[in-house]
């Protein structure tokens, strides 16, 4: 049976928790409040705001994956959450959402990551959301990924001395 996508709900948050913790380059924390800090940087500020943009893949009742998604990135709260958004603030013009996106290990490679993007993608249109970015490290395996659905807009930066990389995805269906 082919994975569901259903809205982000707060029930979905202990699996979606799961997930993020799996998957997060971060292993690290020097508390329990520091961790649940990082969580909500990265997916309780979106399914706060922006629920309409959070998703989950589910099969029967088993989350697979979990895309959070913001409309839009230049908003105060945004940048003072996560500051080294502001390194690539001009690109959001052209690039104006952004999502954070991880699935479960074993549900890798099975079109999961691919069916909530083509989603997202669909709802962002449907708002008239021109273009969606990501961002990651210049030498993660997901860069992959994402340049495969199209993110063929690469900006390189630094923040506080560690590389990060814009991929960007055009929306629009007009050149930039």
């Amino acid at each position: 049976m082919p994975a569901a996508l259903v809205n982000l709900k707060p029930h979905h948050l202990p699996e979606v928790r799961q997930i993020f913790f799996e998957t997060s380059s971060r292993k690290k924390f020097q508390n329990e409040e520091e961790r649940e800090r990082f969580f909500e940087k990265y997916v309780g500020y979106y399914l706060q705001h922006f629920p309409k943009f959070c998703l989950v893949a589910l099969e029967q009742s088993r989350i697979l994956g979990y895309l959070v998604a913001s409309p839009s990135t230049g908003g105060k709260e945004l940048l003072s959450l996560q500051p080294h958004l502001e390194v690539f603030k001009k690109e959001f013009v052209a690039f104006p959402a952004h999502l954070h996106m991880n699935c479960h290990h074993e549900a890798r490679g099975q079109g999961i990551g691919r069916l909530m993007m083509e989603m997202i993608e669909e709802l962002l249109r449907a708002e008239s959301i021109i273009g969606l970015h990501i961002m990651t490290s210049p030498d993660s395996s997901n860069k992959f990924f994402y340049h495969k659905l199209g993110f063929d807009h690469q900006v390189l930066e630094t923040f506080k001395g560690t590389p990060i990389l814009l991929m960007g995805k055009n929306l629009s269906g007009k050149s930039l």
